[in-house]
């Protein structure tokens, strides 16, 4: 068991396994606080490619529905592209061309998570494919 759950690990002090006797349920639909009521809580919420979508507003009510439908101890987790300081003007400009119009830099995708979530990290990632482009992973704890 010790060897499946290392395989879980994020690295920088963050360590989540699944249990092999865990119930899941997969949901993937439009949210919202209407939507998201008809669900029980989750103990994981994922945004993959979504915060670059959503102008600050909408972000803000993203992060709220996921605060709102997550265990205690539950966490959300994002993935979009960023914006940073020493990016190379090749994955700058790839993250410029995605349809996203709101990428961010890592301090404003950090000032959204916290409005709702005390426990934020973000791990920036500098070659998360095999072309040019910085990607960021917003995890945040519901405690």
């Amino acid at each position: 068991m010790q060897k499946e759950q290392q395989k879980f690990e994020i690295k920088n002090g963050v360590h989540h396994a699944l249990s092999i006797n865990r119930k899941i349920e997969l949901v993937c639909e439009g949210v919202n606080k209407n939507s998201i009521s008809k669900h029980k809580n989750f103990d994981v919420a994922l945004a993959i490619g979504i915060l670059h979508h959503l102008d600050d507003a909408i972000a803000e009510e993203l992060f709220e529905t996921a605060y709102d439908a997550l265990n205690e101890g539950g966490i959300f987790l994002a993935l979009d592209p960023v914006y940073t300081q020493n990016q190379s003007a090749a994955a700058k400009y790839i993250g410029g061309k995605n349809r996203g119009q709101a990428v961010r830099t890592d301090a404003a995708y950090i000032k959204l998570a916290k409005k709702h979530f005390r426990s934020t990290q973000v791990l920036t990632d500098e070659q998360p494919l095999r072309i040019p482009y910085t990607g960021i992973f917003t995890i945040c704890s519901k405690q």
